[in-house]
């Protein structure tokens, strides 16, 4: 017959691998459960990034983008709105707007040449110094005559 002990024994190895095999159970099904989380659901229940001034949203969604397959392509397409709301003529303006009724009639080289010359002015008189911009648009406009009479003098 077989021992006590040794059957004693035998029992609590079955209990054992009986309780390791729920385990692994549970674990399968709480991991299957998280795979059928929708990709929304699995984003807002993953740590948040820590916030600061320097945060590059464009950059994490970039990286992330194949954990987060449809949402990284919803970002890519709300992300760059934002930017593209600014007027047009604002981004060529150091100084309010730059193409008003009379300068829209200029050509984009003499609009070039104006933008420049204000940086220049603004950095020569460090933003003190009074500036007639209409003698300026003279001696520009004086400039471009020249320029126009010599190579027309060539051909």
């Amino acid at each position: 017959m077989a021992d006590p002990m040794h059957a004693k024994i035998l029992l609590q190895t079955r209990i054992i691998t009986k309780e390791k095999l729920m385990r692994i159970l549970t674990y399968k099904r709480n991991m299957k459960k998280i795979g059928e989380l929708s990709e929304l659901e699995r984003y807002l229940s993953d740590n948040q990034e820590p916030s600061y001034e320097s945060f590059d949203l464009l950059d994490w969604w970039k990286t992330n983008k194949a954990k987060y397959c449809i949402l990284g392509k919803i970002a890519r397409d709300v992300v760059v709105v934002a930017v593209s709301i600014v007027a047009s003529e604002s981004t060529f303006s150091t100084w309010g707007r730059v193409l008003d009724l009379f300068r829209s009639s200029l050509s984009p080289k003499r609009v070039q040449a104006l933008v420049c010359t204000q940086n220049w002015i603004w950095g020569v008189f460090n933003k003190t110094a009074k500036v007639c911009y209409e003698d300026v648009l003279q001696e520009i406009e004086d400039l471009e005559e020249i320029q126009n009479s010599k190579i027309s003098d060539i051909f």
